[in-house]
């Protein structure tokens, strides 16, 4: 998600997978918006109030909507984020997993906020203020910043503070008690005509050497996808151990009753 001001009015530029989102507002009153103008991949599209549109549908994981509302914002929602413009200001709400993968002035999220923000190079910096700076564009578009910034910018950036994971001993014991339990808690799936079907949730199942003890009834909603690299990417996430937060935020296609292992023992040598 990119911004930039354009007489005190944000412009918004959102990229998911190969499309490109467009956002700005089009008329404005005293700052009041009264209009927006909004594109996908060059082609404008009609906004009317109270109505969702779907920008781009090619998989339930794919998604990109946008919905207008009467108090004059614009919600733009794709599957890993949704970006509200209010006018004069922008929120983004993050739904991925909290993976410590993400960059930019919203933070890494690794729900350490330590060494939240980062410049451009991964270096951490002395504020906040002065990493966001970092990332001004040297455009035309833009105003350029004061020599005593770009000063600032480039001391900090030879000192060029790291923030370093180390990883320690309790991943080893973590390990070692799921190893105990029996048992694990991973998404499931199933393959349904031309489609490959992932539960919403991860659900429980005993270990490769383990059996259950117990089992009870469990309402187990899937979500359905083409067959095709999506859906590869996500039986290989799932069989990875990860489970894709955003799932929860796609429609349900089918639920059914599965058994479920309460508990689970290890299978007899």
């Amino acid at each position: 998600v990119l911004a930039k001001e354009v007489n005190g009015l944000k412009h918004i530029t959102i990229y998911q997978g190969q499309s490109k989102v467009e956002l700005r507002p089009a008329h404005a009153y005293s700052g009041y918006v009264e209009k927006y103008v909004l594109t996908i991949d060059g082609q404008e599209v009609q906004l009317n109030k109270n109505e969702e549109i779907t920008l781009k549908s090619s998989s339930a994981l794919e998604q990109i909507t946008a919905f207008y509302s009467n108090d004059n914002t614009v919600e733009v929602e794709t599957p890993y984020t949704k970006v509200t413009h209010f006018g004069k200001t922008v929120s983004i709400e993050e739904k991925s997993m909290a993976d410590g993968n993400h960059c930019g002035l919203c933070g890494d999220y690794n729900l350490d906020k330590r060494a939240d923000i980062k410049s451009p190079k991964g270096c951490v910096f002395s504020s906040n203020k002065l990493a966001a700076l970092s990332y001004r564009s040297k455009s035309s578009q833009c105003k350029p910043l004061s020599q005593k910034i770009q000063e600032q910018i480039s001391t900090e950036e030879s000192k060029c503070v790291k923030y370093e994971t180390k990883n320690t001993h309790a991943k080893s014991i973590f390990d070692s008690e799921v190893n105990k339990s029996h048992s694990i808690r991973k998404h499931t799936y199933i393959f349904k005509e031309d489609k490959i079907c992932i539960s919403q949730e991860p659900v429980a199942q005993c270990t490769q050497k383990s059996m259950p003890m117990a089992m009870k009834k469990k309402t187990i909603k899937y979500v359905c996808l083409p067959e095709g690299r999506v859906a590869k990417l996500y039986a290989e996430r799932i069989e990875r151990g990860e489970s894709p937060q955003e799932l929860r935020h796609q429609p349900v296609a089918f639920k059914v009753q599965q058994d479920q292992p309460i508990s689970c023992r290890p299978r007899m040598q």
